[in-house]
């Protein structure tokens, strides 16, 4: 079990998350700390890879290697623990989250609860102008929050 410190957070921030004082309510976004154990990922869960779901080419761009091992229907729902680094890798490259969502929409029980893995569409892919490298040293630094997580300033 990780321990995930909630002094780091300023309560006015915490109050917003979780829409407190706000008749409007609000949105509660997960922390990235600890997102190495969070997968899948998404609203839904259905942000899911294998560690043998994809593969890299000589040319460095990721490609699928085991369609049936994408998304909830070809992870958790096989009894497959979703991979972090793969499963984030689909989360911001389109053309792989794709896939990724025709094998959740082809599974008859996850289009009754509505678990696809659509989610938000903000891209660290080649399209949006990012190298391959790029996309991979943003999932490294996502996944190394986890140790002691500096303090946040107080808000007035």
């Amino acid at each position: 079990m990780l321990e995930v410190s909630t002094d780091i957070t300023p309560q006015k921030a915490q109050q917003l998350a979780f829409g407190i004082n706000n008749p409007a309510g609000g949105y509660k976004v997960p922390s990235l700390i600890g997102l190495y154990l969070t997968a899948p990922y998404l609203h839904d869960g259905g942000v899911a890879a294998s560690a043998s779901a994809l593969k890299q080419e000589q040319d460095g761009q990721f490609v699928v290697a085991n369609p049936n091992e994408l998304g909830m229907a070809g992870t958790l729902m096989q009894n497959i623990l979703p991979d972090p680094q793969a499963s984030l890798r689909l989360l911001v490259d389109r053309n792989l989250r794709e896939s990724m969502i025709a094998a959740n929409q082809a599974n008859r029980d996850l289009q009754k609860s509505n678990v696809d893995g659509r989610g938000h569409a903000y891209w660290v892919d080649a399209e949006a102008g990012f190298t391959t490298q790029e996309q991979t040293a943003l999932i490294q630094f996502l996944l190394s929050l986890d140790d002691q997580p500096e303090i946040l300033p107080s808000e007035n």
